[in-house]
């Protein structure tokens, strides 16, 4: 048994949390329960998404481990716990998680993989360049996992991450659970059947920018009076982004359902899906809004653009509130095109983006690198 070290800045519920319970869930479908043992370690001490994996024996979630004190004295403290706790693999994700990377960097203890999401809102727009020269330094022996053309470039481009060692996998879903059914009804959340919705499930964070869709849906509903803005997620921002519905006045008009661990009972009961990040790379509920027929308006940030249909990506531009809202308006407009553009996009998320072939691609990873790493 492979037993894998899987460090998180923080195991709320997000793209990347819901990632690592599809690839449980795989691992247990593909019959593979004894070939991996995953421990989680959330270094904020948010489980919020611990739910997902409780069904899997072989996923632990081990308390944050005391560090405290230098920098110095940290790495000191890392060293001691992965010499305290032994495994084969240690994974670590994003910039949260650098540090027990650097502990691990000279006379390892273990076999390691980087995986590289995306970026907070602090480098929404470009790398710190502190963060670049110690990225370039932590991960430079060390296997980098991203899920996106952009940032397959990236790592390529800025932290020069040798050929051998990049690798992108991207992101899949399970189709069939994505499938548009819903045991779920408008009613239920007091939605007017005659509304258009426009969903989103995100974060309530500041790098979400659920203001930028709030300002947007605002603007559109001069057009279209008879939208409806359904919010999952929670989040910081969650009071403040209340408080701008309430301003605006569009509290008969917009829900926040908070948390849910199926979205694929929410993402039926829309008509267009919407995303407002300043940051992306390749969300999974851009596909499973696809694999679910329904046609996405966003900013042209990351592999979006790429990942929708041909019929889609005119819904995919600009970066600010009235060009997200110039695609709502346009889709809003036409039945016929939401349902067109749905299709679409429903055809590429089956011939795309496969869970078994992402999970094939992470097991294969994982094997080699604990066999074929720097650890003899």
């Amino acid at each position: 048994m492979l037993k894998i070290l899987h460090i998180f800045s923080s195991f709320e519920i997000g793209g990347v949390q819901r990632r690592f319970q599809a690839l449980c869930a795989l691992q247990q479908k593909a019959g593979d329960t004894a070939k991996f043992q995953h421990t989680i370690i959330s270094l904020d001490d948010n489980w919020q998404a611990a739910p997902l994996i409780k069904p899997f024996p072989y996923v632990k979630c081990h308390p944050i481990p005391t560090m405290g004190g230098g920098l110095l004295t940290r790495i000191r403290k890392i060293r001691q716990f992965l010499r305290e706790n032994p495994h084969s693999l240690m994974v670590t994700y994003n910039w949260g998680s650098v540090e027990w990377m650097i502990a691990n960097r000279f006379f390892p203890l273990l076999n390691a993989i980087h995986v590289q999401d995306g970026y907070g809102q602090e480098e929404s727009g470009h790398e710190i360049f502190k963060r670049t020269l110690i990225r370039r330094f932590a991960y430079a022996p060390t296997p980098v996992i991203v899920p996106s053309k952009t940032l397959l470039h990236r790592i390529n481009t800025v932290w020069k991450t040798p050929q051998a060692h990049q690798h992108y996998i991207p992101n899949g879903i399970d189709l069939m659970r994505f499938n548009g059914q819903s045991p779920l009804s408008r009613a239920d959340f007091n939605i007017p059947e005659t509304a258009i919705v426009i969903g989103t499930i995100a974060g309530l964070r500041a790098e979400k920018n659920i203001g930028r869709l709030i300002t947007a849906f605002h603007t559109a509903l001069k057009t279209a009076p008879n939208l409806y803005l359904l919010i999952l997620g929670e989040g910081a921002e969650e009071k403040q982004l209340k408080s701008q519905v309430d301003q605006l006045g569009l509290s008969a008009q917009v829900t926040f359902a908070g948390n849910q661990n199926r979205p694929e009972d929410f993402i039926p009961l829309m008509d267009i899906f919407a995303l407002s990040s300043d940051t992306e790379q390749m969300p999974l509920t851009v596909i499973e809004a696809m694999a679910c027929s329904k046609p996405v308006a966003a900013p042209d940030i990351g592999d979006i653009k790429t990942m929708v249909s041909t019929k889609n990506t005119p819904y995919i531009q600009g970066t600010d509130a009235e060009a997200l809202s110039k695609s709502l308006q346009t889709l809003a407009a036409s039945t016929e095109l939401r349902h067109g553009t749905g299709r679409k996009n429903q055809q590429k998320a089956q011939s795309h983006y496969s869970d078994i072939a992402m999970y094939q691609a992470w097991a294969k990873l994982y094997e080699k690198t604990s066999v074929q790493g720097r650890i003899p």
